[in-house]
């Protein structure tokens, strides 16, 4: 008996894998059938528009010769620019409530700057060949072929940026993120995060071994704004293990595209983080219909739009 499937992905991510080892199903419904919630995800939307203003600020004045208040100000104005592309009609918070507007995203962006302004950060990017080091991507081959085509399958990743230490001269992985609260366990979730493993891996393999990443949070309050930072370090043993790792969880992935069928976790990920988006639908006998209704195609390829 054939099978009906769609391709199996050429490219595989952090997101992918993360959401394959916590729900099968989801990354079926996710990332080869390519469903997506017709509401927009403002968090989502929010940390995007963030991202972008600090690469354009950064560009700007390690590259453009600005001055800082130039730099931070162009940044400001792409922030604002890029929420006026953005789809609110029927906006999704998941549940939590959420101060990420507009004008507390801009103001973010200001606060993050007076607490690392350019010149005295610790952190500076690095050059890769004639592009600088700011909004980093990468899509490399990895030891299983596409059951396709037989080419190696690509793993692919982009973060804020590839830095150096001002007194060291150490590769340090730089990311950004937004949040609603931060404090202990936040600093903690990056201990062992594959998201900065597979970066490590990456610029090991490109000739820029890394010794940790830096991330650092700006939490969105209702009237004010907070930061911390956390450093994680990706000492080789562990980025070795995660690679094993990744390689295993691929495999199962085409194990589970091979079969037909990919399994459903009915377990915590269900409810985490207010409920999985497909909720609905793995609890209807008629999935279709909540599919149409609720949700729309759209494939996932972020590695088409890095530069």
């Amino acid at each position: 008996m054939t099978i009906s499937r769609p391709d199996f992905p050429r490219v595989i991510d952090n997101s992918m894998r993360t959401t394959f080892v916590s729900c099968p199903q989801k990354f079926n419904l996710s990332y080869m059938q390519n469903w997506v919630p017709r509401r927009t995800n403002e968090h989502l939307q929010a940390g995007a528009a963030f991202a972008h203003g600090l690469e354009v600020a950064r560009l700007a004045y390690f590259d453009g010769g600005k001055t800082q208040e130039q730099a931070v100000e162009l940044g400001w104005r792409t922030i604002i620019e890029d929420y006026a592309t953005y789809d609110l009609e029927n906006p999704s918070n998941d549940g939590y409530e959420t101060h990420k507007t507009v004008e507390r995203m801009a103001g973010a962006l200001l606060y993050y700057f007076d607490v690392w302004p350019f010149e005295s950060d610790f952190l500076v990017p690095v050059r890769l060949g004639n592009k600088l080091g700011v909004e980093v991507s990468f899509a490399l081959p990895i030891d299983i072929q596409h059951p396709q085509s037989g080419d190696p399958i690509l793993y692919y990743g982009r973060f804020d940026m590839l830095a150096m230490n001002r007194s060291t001269g150490e590769y340090y992985m730089d990311d950004e993120k937004t949040a609603s609260q931060l404090g202990n366990s936040w600093v903690k979730q990056w201990r062992l995060a594959s998201q900065f493993t597979g970066y490590a891996w990456a610029m090991e393999q490109l000739g820029y071994p890394v010794s940790a990443a830096v991330i650092r949070g700006i939490s969105i309050l209702k009237t004010g704004y907070g930061h911390t930072q956390a450093l994680a370090q990706r000492p080789q043993f562990l980025i070795e293990r995660w690679y094993a790792q990744l390689l295993r969880d691929v495999k199962r992935m085409i194990e589970c595209w091979n079969e037909g069928y990919f399994d459903h976790n009915y377990g915590p990920s269900c409810s985490a983080y207010g409920n999985c988006s497909f909720l609905d639908i793995c609890a209807s006998p008629n999935p279709e219909t909540w599919l149409e209704d609720s949700f729309t195609q759209r494939q996932y390829a972020p590695w088409e739009f890095a530069a």
